[in-house]
């Protein structure tokens, strides 16, 4: 009879400890954001910023739409495509836009906290607050948040290699910086 019985007991904490493993690994697979399925990161600056803005705009239609349980993907997407920008920042630029990224990956997990929450103005507010930051970002860049554009860069004309945000003078030779040429437009 006791064998019986710590058989029995033996089985019930098997499958009590199975169903418990299964329940938590199935929580956290809702909560690695697709950690299996991380999305392709374009290799430009350029394809980067268009991934940004495009699942900016998803994260504004689902907060919009009080769909808080989908918050966190688009927010964890975001925040790895901006994690992709920081080896492509100019030299002169990189400390400034670590802090930007490292800001906006704090975010990202306050916007999953407020998401999970179901706290819509929590939420709405971490949106608002990533809204500047994705400018920020944006500007440490030369582009734009609200359109494809880009900001207005100057370079030398004898050195195409020195690109700034400002008219100022070419630190090789000195000569006086010319608005950048955009070479999207034929």
């Amino acid at each position: 009879m006791k064998m019986k019985t710590l058989l029995a007991m033996g089985l019930c904490a098997a499958i009590g400890f199975t169903g418990l493993t299964a329940t938590t690994a199935s929580a956290q697979e809702g909560h690695e954001h697709k950690a299996g399925e991380k999305a392709k990161i374009p290799d430009t600056v350029e394809g980067i910023w268009k991934e940004i803005k495009e699942h900016h705009a998803e994260l504004k239609e689902i907060v919009e739409k009080k769909q808080l349980e989908k918050v966190h993907e688009t927010a964890f997407e975001i925040r790895d495509l901006a994690k992709a920008l920081v080896p492509k920042a100019p030299a002169d630029k990189k400390t400034q836009v670590e802090g930007t990224v490292k800001n906006i990956a704090k975010l990202a997990e306050d916007l999953d906290a407020s998401g999970d929450a179901k706290d819509q103005a929590k939420t709405e507010a971490n949106l608002k607050k990533l809204d500047g930051l994705l400018k920020v970002l944006g500007t440490q860049f030369g582009m734009k948040m609200e359109s494809g554009e880009h900001a207005m860069q100057y370079t030398c004309p004898m050195h195409e290699d020195v690109v700034q945000d400002s008219p100022s003078k070419c630190p090789k030779c000195g000569m006086k910086l010319v608005a950048k040429k955009d070479e999207h437009k034929h």
